[in-house]
């Protein structure tokens, strides 16, 4: 669905600062699909920008639906995080991991919720930490995108939180609904009216991809215009 001239969407959470980066910024070998280059990207969002403490991926196939909804009170604030971290929760697609009985907000950088295949890596929001530094160079490991993954990038991440535990240790997960919602009726991982946003993977099974996006474009919340006037920046 994309292309090497696709952009790259990130939101930086320093006021929602938009930055869109081209494919055509990251070169890679022709053989390496593009979307591996999702990673120097966020790097380079951390590194253009000192003030962001987190950054928000969001894939091109996502549509922000509740525009106002604070990212601090939704899900960042460390009180708020604490309360919508999953415990006991078994990671589809990973052999061994199961989430914490009892997990620790303050010592979460990568967060992402899981759907019908386990892991989402198209909607994640990274904390700035020496420990995210880290995860994105190994994550770019040419051993790791030389493998013959159907999810590549995704397979590649489930593989470091299945073996690492100095990876996994790092790791809040979340219900879909907090952070990854789809556009399909269900009451625990499809969109409801207030949920911040929804995510298009898996529409192409049915060839319904236009059909939702067209529905869910009408029916999102309009940005405030206070937000609106506020800082805007295209990389």
């Amino acid at each position: 669905m994309t292309t090497s001239s696709s952009p790259l969407p990130l939101l930086l959470l320093t006021g929602y600062t938009l930055v869109d980066y081209s494919f055509d910024d990251f070169p890679l070998p022709d053989n390496v699909h593009p979307i591996w280059k999702k990673i120097p990207a966020i790097k380079r969002a951390f590194a253009a920008n000192p003030a962001a403490e987190w950054v928000l991926w969001l894939d091109l196939d996502v549509i922000l639906m509740t525009a106002s909804l604070p990212l601090s009170t939704h899900l960042l604030a460390p009180s708020v995080l604490q309360q919508k971290l999953l415990p006991s929760f078994p990671i589809l697609g990973s052999s061994t991991r199961i989430t914490p009985a009892a997990p620790n907000a303050t010592a979460v950088d990568l967060i992402f919720a899981c759907d019908w295949s386990g892991v989402n890596a198209g909607v994640m929001l990274l904390r700035r930490s020496a420990w995210t530094e880290m995860l994105l160079d190994l994550w770019m490991d040419p051993l790791l995108i030389a493998q013959d993954w159907p999810a590549r990038e995704q397979e590649a991440l489930v593989h470091l939180l299945d073996k690492h535990d100095s990876i996994w240790d790092h790791v809040g997960v979340v219900s879909q609904r907090d952070l990854n919602a789809n556009a399909f009726e269900d009451e625990k991982a499809g969109w409801h009216e207030g949920d911040l946003l929804v995510h298009f993977a898996g529409c192409w099974v049915n060839g319904e991809c236009e059909a939702h996006w067209e529905e869910f474009w009408r029916r999102r919340s309009p940005v405030p215009v206070r937000y609106l006037q506020g800082v805007r920046e295209w990389a």
